[in-house]
């Protein structure tokens, strides 16, 4: 209806000159685009991003860049998250609204268990390492959740389709889920020599017994 009304327009347009701006969601475009001027806006890149967050909150480097992941450098949501980012934030405990949670959920219950496993990983991994991303998501587990609009790929990296969607992936996952996860991140940042997130990874996973970290 919205789309009819502005790329239908009635007499009162013919004698004067009309522009219109329309802004919507890459994946929920509502408007044929063929034939208009269109503009992508994407978020910012993760130098940017580090700049301004060390600058309005001075968050350490590793603190700034995991903000830029969860919130896919989107300029608001970085000055809104910013300053209460710590290191015991918990991602899970992201406050998502009810209808776009159910939105996400029913992205997240078409592609499957094996997938979204994948997903958690890909959704706690930290360092935006492609080794380690390529270790724990198959091609096949990226290419689903691409087309189920739950990941994008930009520049060659792969990112969640919406920031919020990896809070949602997180807060669904059960404690041996998380725990799975971690244990295949740790072992996979064993492999491409990162001993520091590997260590990170087995102390997230570490339940009651943490031989494994010694």
């Amino acid at each position: 209806r919205g789309a009819h009304l502005v790329l239908t327009p009635d007499g009162r347009a013919e004698a004067d000159r009309v522009a219109v701006l329309a802004a919507s969601r890459h994946d929920l475009l509502w408007w044929p685009a063929t034939g208009m001027a269109s503009l992508e806006v994407t978020g910012l890149d993760e130098p940017t991003s580090i700049a301004l967050l060390q600058a309005r909150t001075g968050l350490e480097e590793q603190l700034a860049r995991d903000c830029w992941r969860a919130t896919a450098g989107n300029p608001l949501a970085l000055l809104e998250l910013g300053p209460s980012w710590s290191t015991g934030f918990d991602a899970a405990r992201a406050r998502i609204p009810e209808r776009l949670g159910r939105a996400f959920d029913q992205r997240l219950d078409a592609v499957g268990e094996p997938v979204e496993l994948a997903l958690l990983a890909l959704a706690l991994e930290r360092a935006g390492d492609g080794r380690v991303i390529n270790a724990v998501a198959t091609a096949e587990a990226i290419v689903v959740g691409i087309e189920h609009s739950l990941l994008d790929r930009h520049d060659g990296t792969v990112q969640f389709a919406h920031p919020l969607l990896r809070a949602r992936v997180i807060k669904r996952a059960g404690a041996a889920a998380l725990g799975a996860a971690h244990l295949r991140l740790a072992d996979a940042a064993t492999s491409v020599g990162d001993r520091e997130m590997a260590v990170w990874h087995l102390a997230e996973a570490a339940s009651g017994s943490v031989d494994a970290l010694a």
